[in-house]
Parts: C-alpha cells; sequence; structure tokens
C-alpha cells in the first residue's frame, strides 16, 4: 500500500553526534509538568500518581512505561505512514535528521508520550530520537508476525476511507465498509470495523467519525451543516465506484485526473507568468487552486478573481475566453462531492443514454456553476432556466 499513502519524508542519519542531546526517559519526563504527566500515567494506565511528588512521578513512569506493551502497540498500530517511517529510523539509529519537523496530531502524539523527541541539528536540520528505554518493545512488538499482519489491515482500511472521502466527502460507514469488503481480500467484521475508523480518525485527525457517517474535515465544520448539505445534493446520483486500483489512487488527497485541458491552462497560464518577477503561484500551483476551487463549487467570478489576484492580465477577450474554454472543460471533467464522486460529463452522457433530462431548476447545482450539460455556460442561464 506504500505507493498509494502520502506525504512520505525521506530522513538519514545524523552524523554529527553533537547534535544529540542523549536524554533519557525519566529526564525528558522532568521536563514536563505534573498535569501532563499524569496524562501521561493515564494513557498507559499506570495508577496510584495522583499524589506523588513530580521526582516521584518521573521516576515511576520511566520504569512502568517501557513495559506497557499493550498500550504502545495500540499507539504503534494506528501511526500514518509518514511518522511511522519517522519512528522506525530513529529507533534503528542513535538518531535520524530532516529539515522540518511535523505538524501532525500523530507526531504530537508521539513527543507528548515521550515517544519522540526533536532538537535543532547545527546545520539547521532536526535530529530525532527516541529514549533508548523504549527500543527493545518497539522492535518486539514491531517483529511480531501478529501485530504486522494487524497493522497492514488497519493502514489498507484508512486507505480506503481517505480515497472515499477524496471522492464523496462524507458516506456512511456501512457503506465504506461494503466497499472495503467488496475490494479487499480479507472480510471485515463491522464490529473491528467501527473500532478501527474510531481510533484511526482520533489518532491522525484526518477524518471525523459524525454519527453513523465518515466525514471530510473541510465539511466536518458550523455543526455540520456541509456535510448535510452534501448528502441531500448528493442522493439523487448513483455513486461512482471505479475499479479498486483506480479508487485507491484517491487516497493522495493530491491525486487528480489529469486530462489535456489541465496541461493547456497550465501552458497558458505559464506564458503569462513568465514576465512576472514576483508571482504568488507557479503555473502548475494555480491550475490546482483553480481545480480545488472548482471542486468547492465555485463560480466564475471567484475563479476570475483567483487569476487576477495572482497576477494573470489578458490581452483580449477571445484571450481570455480560451482560458475560460479550458477551465470549463476541466469542471465538466471534475469529480465533485455534490455529484457522489461523478463528473458532470458523466452525468450528462448517462442522462443521454437513458432519454432523460437534467432535472428542471435541480437544487443539486449551484445556480452560477458550470451548467452539467456540458455547454459551458451557467446552470441559470442554460438547463437551470
Amino acid at each position: 500500500m506504500a505507493n498509494i499513502l502520502t506525504n512520505k519524508q525521506t530522513h538519514s542519519t545524523c552524523e554529527t553526534s553533537d547534535c544529540f542531546p542523549c536524554t533519557s526517559l525519566k529526564e525528558i519526563l522532568l521536563q514536563k509538568r505534573v498535569v501532563d504527566l499524569r496524562l501521561i500515567a493515564q494513557a498507559f494506565d499506570i495508577k496510584s500518581v495522583s499524589r506523588m511528588t513530580k521526582n516521584e512521578l518521573a521516576e515511576t513512569l520511566a520504569a512502568a512505561m517501557p513495559t506497557k506493551e499493550s498500550a504502545l502497540h495500540s499507539i504503534l498500530l494506528f501511526l500514518p505512514a509518514s511518522t511511522q517511517h519517522l519512528l522506525s529510523q530513529a529507533a534503528n539509529a542513535p538518531y535520524c535528521r530532516t529539515a522540518d519537523v511535523p505538524h501532525s496530531h500523530a507526531y504530537a502524539t508521539l513527543e507528548r508520550l515521550c515517544l519522540l523527541q526533536s532538537t535543532p541539528c547545527q546545520d539547521g536540520q532536526h535530529c530525532f530520537y527516541m529514549p533508548e528505554e523504549w527500543k527493545a518493545l518497539y522492535h518486539a512488538i514491531q517483529s511480531a508476525p501478529a501485530f504486522l499482519a494487524e497493522q497492514q489491515l488497519v493502514q489498507s482500511i484508512d486507505c480506503y476511507a481517505m480515497a472515499a472521502l477524496s471522492l464523496y466527502g462524507i458516506l456512511r460507514q456501512d457503506e465504506l465498509l461494503q466497499i472495503v469488503n467488496q475490494y479487499h481480500t480479507q472480510q471485515v467484521s463491522a464490529t473491528a470495523f467501527s473500532a478501527t475508523l474510531s481510533s484511526l480518525a482520533s489518532a491522525s485527525g484526518a477524518y471525523v467519525c459524525w454519527e453513523d457517517y465518515l466525514v471530510h474535515p473541510a465539511l466536518a465544520v458550523s455543526n455540520f451543516t456541509p456535510a448535510q448539505k452534501v448528502l441531500q445534493q448528493s442522493a439523487q446520483y448513483a455513486r461512482y465506484l471505479p475499479a479498486k486500483t483506480v479508487f485507491l489512487k484517491y487516497a493522495d488527497w493530491t491525486y487528480y485526473e489529469r486530462n489535456l485541458s489541465f496541461v493547456a491552462l497550465e501552458q497558458h497560464l505559464n506564458k503569462k507568468l513568465h514576465s512576472l518577477t514576483n508571482s504568488k503561484y507557479s503555473a502548475e500551483e494555480l491550475v490546482q487552486k483553480v481545480y480545488q476551487y472548482i471542486r468547492k463549487n465555485a463560480n466564475n467570478q471567484a475563479i476570475v478573481n483567483l487569476l487576477l489576484s495572482s497576477g494573470i492580465r489578458f490581452d483580449s477577450i477571445p484571450d481570455a475566453q480560451k482560458a475560460m474554454n479550458y477551465i470549463v472543460d476541466i469542471y465538466n471533467s471534475t469529480r465533485t462531492w455534490v455529484l457522489n464522486g461523478n463528473t458532470p460529463r458523466e452525468l450528462s452522457i448517462h442522462q443521454r443514454h437513458s432519454s432523460s433530462a437534467i432535472p428542471e431548476k435541480s437544487s443539486s447545482i449551484s445556480r452560477n456553476a458550470f451548467c452539467p450539460c456540458g455547454s459551458g455556460k451557467k446552470y441559470k442561464k442554460c438547463c437551470g432556466q
């Protein structure tokens, strides 16, 4: 599954011993507040610590934490692949280094629980290290065949969840389970699946469990009002469900299907940006922004404002129309949540083949959006009249 997991960094072993602080687990614990030490004790199910002094707490935790196999097993099981890679590098060498400190929920958890620490290197990079007290238990868990099999299943479920939310934004957990069991060789029970999703959501923060649904973070705001709107709008369309290999490509949330219009628009904008000395975006980044605007069902004016704010200026009306034609084609080939993962062009073709017109004044389509029929006109001036 590694080829469809995102944000995997490359880490190298640091050769500068001065970077490494050589800090023991107890010394790390002593740097924390008493309230934080008690939370760590709770996470590792270490009892009778409420009346301990800070030094007593640190000493007790340092002795007990590396023996808590069950707690560490659960923590390691639900780590994202990029964080697992960093932790593995730190566990197999005195320390490793990378240019950036990860800003993920999972990394913050590892640092809070004293499993992974970082310090600046002299060359401007950051050194990461695992306290020696953890390494024996870490290697024992990671080498267990049962753990590796369980971890592979968890990673697979995570990939299916990420792909589904990229395509649909929101779906019922039991519907996702049907997709998993349709594609995956190992059948997953409903109880195990629900527990795994909940743990993954808590560990990574990449998605949200809400009632019986799994929700993209972008829709999990304002008391889930955006999620409810997408549910209502997408309900009238059959779900787009491609072959497994295509479906799993969407586990990478930066993935999109590039057609010739993406390339043509990028080349067109690149000529405009070439003369700018202080461009906000590259042509490729700007096209990706346009794509994201379209996915959010932004209107024409919002896209025009994006181009203008990036320094794009058109020489003539035909010059501007050329760019808009590319954007219209990108819109018509973009999979959106409100269309249940379909593209407007696919729906138009399906409706023509089934001899059914686009529903008159359908509430699922913004009146300022491009018409799904592929005409290039706004919906309110085409099929929405």
